[in-house]
């Protein structure tokens, strides 16, 4: 699967998705559309880190970035 991490839903990074329902992938891109909609609101993704690693804790805790 292709996908960035800044736009991946925690659901999907810790591999708790059940592809079989629709509802859990629907959740999923609503997520990114909301991760896109952030971007285009404040200029920046609102979630960062300095390596992926603390990327994903970050998008694991739902620690948001409101900081430039």
């Amino acid at each position: 699967k292709i996908s960035s991490l800044y736009f991946m839903s925690p659901e999907r990074i810790i591999g708790d998705l059940d592809l079989k329902s629709d509802k859990g992938i629907s959740k999923c891109d609503i997520w990114s559309v909301g991760v896109v909609i952030f971007f285009l609101v404040f200029g920046y993704l609102p979630y960062q880190a300095s390596s992926l690693n603390k990327l994903i804790k970050c998008i694991q805790k739902n620690k948001l970035n409101f900081e430039m």
